[in-house]
């Protein structure tokens, strides 16, 4: 047949290597000097270059650490000294709990402290809708109290009738903590955010992993790859 006559004259590592090699024999032509083309189908047998597959089929598949994103941005501590929003961020602003906002407040009062036994609650700072999701590490969860400074994530004894909340996040792309305290009645305080030294050490640590690795996979694939055009992630 023709689909077999086809088969026959493309290079025999097709057979070899693939177990659905005719199949892919029967769509694709190697004769050109840019890598696959897709045949024709009509009467002629004539091929056409398809720009979707030239130099992608057969090709290097990207390791899976080219689609990791660093979480933060370069020089995290600038970027939160002269962003105005963390400008206003950093000065000790009301907060409100903001979960489960259209239930009765005593309801809400028990979602507030079922949040604090589980280390997560919903506030927002007053002073501008800056709606932030705290999570901080509880008595008997594996974090709890395994930091450097020895610091509680929360503390319930240093002031009756409050918690005192300190938790970590990435926002905007810089490692802050946010730190203050709410009402268990009221389900309102006060904190702050600063920026988390500690943390943001370790994350730009992680971010220049992940270029330093890209680079050097990059280098590899033009350097192997070089008789053919680079696979879309080397551009």
């Amino acid at each position: 047949s023709e689909s077999a006559a086809m088969t026959a004259m493309l290079p025999s590592h097709y057979h070899h290597d693939n177990p659905n090699a005719a199949g892919l024999a029967s769509l694709y032509d190697h004769s050109g000097p840019v890598g696959p083309q897709l045949q024709s189908h009509s009467a002629s047998g004539a091929g056409h270059p398809n720009p979707h597959l030239q130099g992608n089929l057969p090709g290097p598949k990207p390791p899976k650490f080219f689609f990791k994103v660093p979480r933060v941005v370069h020089d995290q501590k600038s970027k939160f000294e002269s962003d105005d929003l963390f400008r206003r961020l950093a000065r000790e602003s009301e907060v409100r709990y903001t979960g489960f906002r259209d239930r009765p407040i005593d309801e809400r009062k028990v979602h507030f402290q079922k949040g604090l036994r589980t280390g997560i609650i919903e506030i927002a700072i007053t002073s501008n809708g800056t709606n932030i999701n705290l999570h901080f590490s509880v008595p008997g969860s594996i974090n709890y109290n395994n930091n450097n400074n020895n610091v509680k994530d929360i503390d319930l004894d240093k002031e009756p009738g409050k918690a005192h909340i300190r938790s970590q996040f990435i926002l905007n792309g810089v490692c802050v903590r946010w730190k203050g305290w709410m009402d268990l009645e009221r389900l309102d305080g006060q904190g702050v955010i600063e920026y988390d030294e500690e943390t943001a050490a370790m994350e730009e640590a992680y971010r220049a992993k992940i270029e330093a690795d890209r680079a050097s996979a990059l280098e590899y694939y033009k350097r192997t790859y070089n008789h053919m055009p680079y696979p879309y992630f080397c551009r």
